[in-house]
């Protein structure tokens, strides 16, 4: 095709009529002389009739108008359903087509009037173009002509079977609307006989029988139950104006009490034991209706013409039908069962002490409740009877106890324990069978174990209690400081107490720090914080525990003057402060308990463990006091209160080991006393114990506060120098000086000291080392000493 691919109708219909408008103009002479009417004459036919000028004039001026039309209406068109057509720009090219040769005979009008013939040529070329293309585009249209034809085939052929498909629907709807109606019927009617009425009535139109039968089997009797439609002249015969017949005259319901199966028959007259009829063929059917026990009771016989074979969705309707007859028939069998033992159980029931009975059926509906828990509890057995557990208790209760019952409606027994209206009970569930051993009814028994389950609870808050207490008494044993202690305490009580915020109160001075140790679900806002503010002395609850000096219970916070906004917005309720006094410090912990909205008050055993935690962290605080001072007296000098050799030899080590971390200078000064042999043999020990007493003293007021001092035994000493260097030495060799004359002026003249230094890590790296030197230089000192007495 000359027309390149494009892809829109419009540009391919532009291109096309570009085309035509150019091609001609390419011809010799046309584009120069397309409007000159030079060189020709007007043939106005001046030879013909004037009817026949108007006639031939005319026709070419309306078949131009009439093209130019047609080419409008099918532009509008081809644009109003340019989405449905897979080749609309064919149908505007064949509109051009159509303009161009109308206006081939509007020039046929014109050249009458003025020679313009290259115009006249120029148009028809056009339309030679136009004509050409068309030409060429149609041919290939004709297989999607045929595509399109087909498609309204299938189109069609789909709609019939959506229409097909909807009479189907609708069969299924009607059918739905009769189950429907079927279970409705089983709930607001009793009567097993107005129940297979209904149900024959409503089933006759849907299935298009004439006639429908309902056979009560008694024995080796059928009895008419109920009938719908026209009675059959023939069967009116075979019943001889009898209600019941025997069994053995009427073959087919005989066939259906013996098998137990439907019958189904499309032509009557095919059957063995079918019988003489009038009219025409007829379809017959019979559906068994089943007690519980699986005998057939009744049967539904269908009667239609044979023209009408039966249908599998029909067979389920009449099943349908048969199946709530029969559940209509058990129903009532079931009533009367329940009627014969209702007396005997509501003897049982009126008496039953402590608790309640209750009968129930399969609609878990009570047919029978009583017993001294039903009046205790306000209820009516009058208002309860008659009505599901559905009916009368909340959704979540209901729940509940249906699964219990319908255990119990299985065959099986059935424990479970409920709470109701603030009483506990124990309800054992059981089924209840008729002499067949079938089951007609759930028997469940509710004993009241309120006060037993409270006793169970009381034992197992008793024994955690007692195992809380316990390990609570253990945790004074544990090594740590009393705020850890009290923290461990503490956190034992969350498991055992119903609380919802824990924390400690540390006095320190006229401040008390406030920390968070754990908190509930329940507890919000501030109570969720880790970093509380500090409590200045005389503002919260803490202070007030500190300044009673003894436990204080909060039941109603809100209403204590010391309530707090901050707490009341987050719904505080109560709370319970239990102070401890550290011994060594004189201040003040206090351990404290909370309570948030409908959590409040403290029972006894509540404030017997916090007691518990009192006595356990009081105990902790003692212990770690005791620890304390054992501790240093292990590692002090009793007569000097100086560091002895043990504290000596650790704190150097550690001073070694951070000097070392952190890249610092310190010095060692070891010290020998002279002279307090002599004092001793002149003056007595007495005397010589003053002496290290004094020199111990001066030795400490001498030194930095940071310098720590030690008497290593008899008359050595020992100084750690932190942060010294060899720089120091002559500083420090003259304090030894001025502390040594002090030591003189205090009545003890010949009393001197030998003294060696050495630095870490100037002179020596290794401890050992460092030792090694700083006695060498003071026994150097001791020497001279010697020398000069």
């Amino acid at each position: 095709m000359f027309l390149p691919r494009v892809s829109t109708p419009f540009m391919r219909l532009t291109l096309l009529l570009l085309a035509g408008l150019a091609l001609p103009l390419l011809w010799p002479d046309v584009f120069q002389n397309l409007l000159s009417t030079r060189g020709f004459e007007v043939d106005h036919h001046d030879d013909w009739p004037q009817s026949l000028v108007a006639l031939h004039v005319g026709s070419d001026v309306l078949i131009g108008i009439a093209y130019a039309v047609i080419a409008s209406i099918l532009a509008i068109l081809v644009h109003k359903n340019r989405c449905h057509l897979p080749f609309d720009w064919v149908l505007l090219s064949f509109g051009l087509f159509i303009v161009a040769c109308g206006f081939t005979h509007l020039m046929h009008v014109l050249v009458r009037f003025t020679p313009m013939y290259y115009l006249d040529t120029y148009v028809r070329a056009l339309t030679a173009v136009v004509s050409v293309a068309t030409a060429v585009a149609l041919p290939p249209l004709i297989p999607r002509v045929a595509q399109l034809l087909k498609a309204n085939e299938q189109v069609q052929a789909h709609q019939q079977e959506l229409e097909d498909k909807t009479r189907e629907l609708e069969a299924l709807a009607a059918r739905a609307e009769f189950h429907a109606s079927l279970s409705d019927l089983l709930q607001s009617v009793s009567d097993p006989l107005t129940v297979a009425e209904r149900a024959l009535e409503q089933m006759g139109p849907l299935l298009q029988a004439e006639q429908i039968l309902a056979m009560r089997v008694v024995d080796d009797q059928a009895e008419l139950w109920g009938v719908w439609g026209n009675l059959r002249e023939d069967t009116r015969r075979r019943m001889e104006g009898r209600s019941s017949s025997p069994l053995s005259r009427l073959p087919l319901i005989l066939q259906v009490v013996n098998s137990g199966e439907a019958l189904y028959l499309n032509d009557y007259s095919q059957h063995p034991h079918a019988r003489p009829i009038d009219g025409p063929p007829i379809a017959v059917a019979l559906e068994p209706v089943k007690d519980t026990q699986g005998r057939v009771v009744a049967s539904l016989n269908f009667t239609r013409p044979a023209t009408l074979p039966w249908q599998d969705a029909e067979k389920k309707l009449m099943r349908r039908a048969a199946a709530t007859v029969a559940v209509a028939l058990s129903r009532t069998e079931l009533q009367s069962a329940l009627r014969e033992s209702e007396q005997k159980y509501r003897s049982i029931a009126e008496n039953y002490p402590n608790g309640t009975v209750q009968l129930f059926d399969a609609d878990l509906r009570y047919q029978l409740i009583d017993g001294e828990a039903i009046r205790d509890l306000g209820l009516s057995a009058q208002e309860l009877e008659g009505k599901t557990i559905f009916e009368l208790w909340e959704p979540d209760f209901a729940r509940e106890l249906e699964a219990h019952y319908r255990r119990a409606l299985s065959g099986k027994a059935a424990v479970l324990e409920v709470e109701f209206q603030g009483r506990w009970f124990l309800n054992r569930a059981l089924p209840v069978r008729n002499a067949a051993g079938n089951i007609m009814l759930g028997l469940n028994t509710a004993q009241d174990i309120t006060e037993e389950r409270q006793q169970k609870q009381e034992l197992k808050r008793l024994a955690r209690v007692n195992q809380i207490l316990l390990e609570v008494a253990h945790l004074s044993q544990e090594p740590g400081t009393a705020e850890e202690v009290a923290r461990k305490v503490l956190l034992k009580f969350k498991d055992a107490l119903s609380l919802d915020w824990l924390g400690m109160g540390v006095q320190d001075g006229d401040t008390a720090r406030l920390h968070h140790i754990w908190h509930s679900q329940h507890a919000t806002g501030v109570l969720q914080q880790t970093h509380l503010p500090d409590v200045q002395r005389g503002v919260g609850m803490t202070w007030l525990a500190i300044e009673a000096g003894h436990a204080v219970y909060i039941d109603d916070y809100p209403s204590s003057p010391r309530a707090s906004e901050t707490y009341l917005q987050v719904k505080l309720s109560s709370v319970a402060l239990v102070p401890l006094t550290n011994p060594a410090t004189g201040d003040t912990i206090v351990l404290i308990a909370s309570k948030v909205g409908d959590n409040r008050g403290w029972q006894q055993w509540e404030k017997e463990l916090f007691e518990a935690a009192r006595v356990t962290v009081g105990v902790a605080m003692e212990r770690q006091q005791h620890l304390l001072q054992m501790e240093e007296a292990a590692l002090q000098d009793a007569l000097t209160g100086l560091g002895n050799r043990r504290a000596f030899e650790l704190d150097l080590k550690t001073e070694h080991a951070r000097s070392r971390r952190h890249d610092h200078a310190f010095g060692l000064m070891m010290l020998d006393l002279d002279g307090l042999k002599g004092i001793n043999d002149r003056m007595g020990h007495e005397a010589g114990d003053r002496l290290i007493a004094c020199f111990a003293q001066e030795l400490q007021s001498h030194m930095r506060t940071h310098d720590r001092c030690y008497r290593l035994g008899g008359d050595e000493f020992a100084v750690i120098l932190s942060h010294s260097s060899l720089s120091s030495s002559e500083v420090l060799h003259g304090r030894i000086c001025t502390l040594i004359q002090g030591v003189q002026q205090e009545g003890f003249p010949t009393a001197d000291v030998s003294v060696g230094l050495a630095f870490f890590p100037e002179e020596r790296s290794g401890l050992e080392d460092l030792l090694r030197l700083a006695d060498e230089r003071m026994y150097q000192m001791k020497e001279r000493h010697h020398l000069e007495t």
